[in-house]
């Protein structure tokens, strides 16, 4: 009996080590999907780590099975007079999931620009599935060939045709002359008027012709605008590490140095400036890095999230009229 205890026992621990190094094996393997989406339907081209995704020009691209933390992306416009959006740092993970399920966003900004920003973090367990108009690609390492990108030329041409015509009248101007008849002892007088001249009259003609042609030419004669990133997005563990340095702090003000160290030289999600807000106990501090970290953070457009962090409302007004300014 107490054999066959202890070889459970031995067995148990057995399938508890494999258990663990098979939950261990599907983490350090965590793969994530990343989309991309153009706001005003321009077809691209998506590339990752010079590596092109997609085979034709897409409006939607999802690419799956990424486990990288990051890549060097590039978007290629299929219109050569766009360009292209490079980004040195093309994040597919975020601190609040692993794995994750990423969207980037391809917009003009308020100075004209093409930029592609992040628009959204999710768990890769709880997104939804794509829609029907998104080209799904499973992540490639295979090089392809160059895309060829269109550019449409409008020609004009216009003809000019110069002539001249000719015309002829001819007259006899008798003036003065009277001529007289008598028949039967009337008399009839004549008046007899003739004209001679010469006259040109010259013409000219003009047909204006308009031609729109479409070239192809490759990509790499094509600018790009380039997107310069000025920080790298903070990782979970670098947040993690973070959030325990402020712990250790009493006092708000040394809370607000360390966030703002960490925030100058790391871009952060809405999620990440709430949890620091929060790790704060005054709205004054709050406030201070709310403002500081608006520049650096990576989905501006869900910062009215961190609003759940103050206390008053006047916090929540000086905010806007900061972001407005912005």
């Amino acid at each position: 009996m107490l054999s066959n205890y202890i070889c459970n026992l031995k067995m148990n621990k057995i399938v508890l080590v494999i258990v663990g190094l098979m939950m261990a094996t599907d983490l350090s393997f965590a793969q994530n999907n990343v989309s991309v989406f153009s706001e005003d339907g321009l077809p691209f081209y998506l590339v990752l780590n010079g590596i092109r995704q997609n085979e034709t020009a897409e409006t939607n691209v999802r690419l799956e099975g990424l486990s990288a933390e990051y890549y060097a992306g590039k978007v290629i416009f299929n219109d050569g007079t766009l360009g292209a959006i490079e980004k040195k740092f093309f994040y597919v993970t975020g601190a609040e999931c692993n794995p994750c399920d990423v969207t980037y966003k391809i917009k003009y900004d308020k100075k004209g620009n093409l930029v592609m920003k992040p628009f959204a973090f999710n768990s890769l367990a709880t997104a939804p599935p794509p829609p029907p108009n998104v080209k799904v690609v499973q992540y490639n390492t295979t090089p392809m060939p160059q895309p060829v990108v269109s550019m449409q030329v409008t020609e004009t041409t216009t003809t000019q045709t110069m002539g001249s015509s000719e015309g002829i009248n001819m007259g006899v101007n008798m003036n003065g002359m009277n001529m007289g008849v008598n028949v039967n002892g009337v008399n009839m007088g004549v008046n007899v008027n003739m004209n001679d001249g010469f006259g040109n009259t010259s013409y000219s003609s003009t047909t204006t012709t308009t031609t729109t042609v479409v070239q192809t030419q490759p990509v790499v004669q094509s600018p790009p605008v380039v997107q310069e990133v000025v920080c790298p997005q903070m990782t979970g563990g670098s947040y993690s590490a973070l959030m325990n340095s402020m712990d250790d702090k009493s006092f708000d003000d040394d809370k607000l140095v360390i966030a703002k160290q960490a925030a100058r030289s790391n871009c952060l999600t809405v999620l990440q400036i709430k949890g620091i807000m929060n790790a704060m106990s005054w709205d004054e501090g709050k406030l201070d890095f709310a403002k500081y970290a608006y520049d650096n953070c990576l989905d501006r457009q869900n910062y009215y999230q961190v609003n759940d962090a103050f206390e008053w409302s006047s916090s929540i007004d000086d905010l806007d009229a900061y972001m407005g300014t912005r």
